[in-house]
């Protein structure tokens, strides 16, 4: 007959500790491993979102480079534009604006005044003449300063001169005794 035995055999502590150590192990490697391929799947999930998102906003550069291409047009014509506009604004200012300076001047000018020179560049004005005396060339300058045409009037240079019958300026204010004078002012953009 067959003899049987039910009873487990004793299993030592040793063995019993190994075992357990050997379950949390598994265990462990297990956990890790699963964690792992988790990490991995959603790096790999992540990835491919932004690769989708890169894609569609390639297509979308795409589309909008013929808008790009559009506006950078646009942007040199408007500055072609610009330019055209401050060149006619100029011609327009140079054509009406010593006529409108000599309008200006001649209003305010006195009367024992003559102006034998005028010279315009740019915004730099600049004016030569001669008066009976200096309180006349100083009233004139006085004035200028008070004009919304000029935005600055510098000192005037003044030179006394006996009355040469031969001279220009004596022969222009037919005084025997005259003050030459000369001054640059500075002509308003905004007037």
């Amino acid at each position: 007959m067959i003899k049987i035995n039910l009873i487990p055999p004793r299993i030592s502590k040793r063995e019993l500790q190994l075992r357990s150590e050997l379950a949390i192990f598994a265990l462990v490697v297990f956990l890790t491993l699963t964690i792992w391929i988790y990490r991995v799947a959603q790096i790999t999930s992540e990835r491919d979102d932004w690769q989708k998102k890169i894609q569609s906003h390639t297509r979308n550069l795409e589309v909008l480079k013929p808008v790009e291409k559009e506006i950078e047009e646009f942007k040199k014509q408007r500055e072609v534009l610009k330019s055209r506009q401050e060149t006619i604004e100029k011609l327009v200012n140079a054509r009406t604006g010593p006529a409108r300076i000599m309008s200006d001047i001649s209003r305010i000018k006195p009367t024992k005044l003559w102006l034998t020179g005028f010279t315009q560049k740019d915004n730099s004005l600049t004016l030569t003449g001669v008066a009976d005396e200096s309180a006349t060339v100083i009233d004139f300058i006085n004035r200028l300063r008070e004009q919304p045409t000029f935005e600055s009037v510098d000192a005037p240079e003044l030179k006394e001169s006996e009355g040469d019958p031969k001279t220009a300026s004596a022969k222009a204010s037919g005084l025997r005794k005259s003050v030459e004078f000369k001054f640059r002012a500075r002509v308003s953009t905004r007037a």
